[in-house]
């Protein structure tokens, strides 16, 4: 129960804040996010899940405060949405449990009732179950069966020429007196039926994501998936400016990636900080270490220590070493 108030009263207080956003909440925002992360793993499913839209909710405000203080909040946001992300896989199952017991409860024993059936003593007045009403001898115009030994004919070779031309080669073996059988010709090819209109699949959910992740289905396989990803972005309020900056951040080549790197310092652009600590996240080693490069000249210390302790568990020594310069 306390719980449970306590993510009713955090969801005013996102509402109060959500109406006046700026930078004047920009310290509470951080201090409350960073409290949210510690206490994550004492919350139930549910408030858990509050938790989690409240923050998907505050990582879209924008503040327009200077880089340093927007990135520190930025950074705590994307902490408490990687820390508050439930399990889907276990939500599944769950269901998927729910339903078999549903089935199971519902489901009939019973073997069906098949109606039985009559035997039947006789077919057209003819009786079945006496034998046949009639001797082979009896029937007219059948040759008795000859107790002589058969003798082979032998077979001609000799081929007739059909007088039909239409006729197929194979059908001069079966005829009927002189003329051969005449068969329709094959189709050549089946006929093609129309399966009606295809239903595009649903796109997912991409709300639940956070912003780089977003980012990076910008580039995807599909022009569905990449146009759905770019509206979600508008969702968060990224301008056109941001999301062409945020399409050549994910592009799929290494080198046009680093080439942002470089020009992200001389950007007339307040966030630029916040688009580099992003990059620190990318896949490729050398983007990794241009962009914390130039981030740990940076004289924000709570983006230092932010960085300092991601740069910690880097998998790459030559970037772990940049926290002893």
């Amino acid at each position: 129960m306390i719980s449970l108030e306590a993510s009713r009263q955090l969801n005013l207080l996102i509402d109060r804040w959500e109406q006046h956003a700026g930078m004047q909440i920009a310290q509470d925002a951080v201090l409350l996010a960073e409290a949210l992360h510690d206490e994550i793993p004492h919350y139930s499913d549910k408030v858990r899940e509050e938790v989690h839209l409240a923050a998907v909710r505050m990582a879209s405000w924008n503040l327009g405060g200077p880089a340093t203080q927007e990135g520190a909040y930025l950074v705590a946001v994307e902490r408490l949405i990687e820390r508050s992300a439930g399990s889907p896989s276990q939500e599944i199952a769950a269901a998927s449990d729910e339903l078999l017991a549903q089935y199971l409860d519902n489901l009939s024993t019973r073997e069906p009732q098949r109606p039985g059936i009559e035997p039947y003593d006789n077919l057209n007045q003819v009786a079945l179950n006496t034998g046949l009403p009639w001797n082979q001898v009896g029937l007219p115009n059948l040759p008795r069966v000859s107790q002589q030994p058969m003798v082979e004919v032998p077979q001609s070779t000799e081929q007739v020429a059909s007088p039909v031309a239409e006729a197929l080669p194979a059908n001069q073996r079966v005829s009927l007196g002189s003329q051969p059988l005449k068969l329709p010709p094959l189709v050549s090819s089946p006929r093609h039926i129309d399966p009606g209109p295809i239903m595009p699949e649903a796109l997912p959910d991409y709300k639940s994501l956070t912003t780089l992740e977003v980012i990076w289905k910008l580039h995807a396989q599909s022009p569905r998936l990449g146009q759905h990803a770019r509206q979600e972005l508008e969702n968060r309020r990224f301008s056109a400016a941001d999301i062409e900056l945020a399409t050549r951040l994910s592009h799929p080549e290494i080198a046009q990636r680093l080439l942002v790197v470089r020009e992200l310092p001389l950007m007339q652009r307040e966030d630029r900080k916040t688009w580099l600590y992003y990059m620190t996240k990318d896949p490729d080693e050398s983007v990794r270490y241009a962009a914390a490069a130039a981030l740990i000249t940076s004289s924000d210390p709570r983006l230092l220590r932010q960085l300092k302790a991601e740069l910690t568990a880097d998998p790459s020594p030559r970037i772990q070493s940049l926290i002893k310069r």
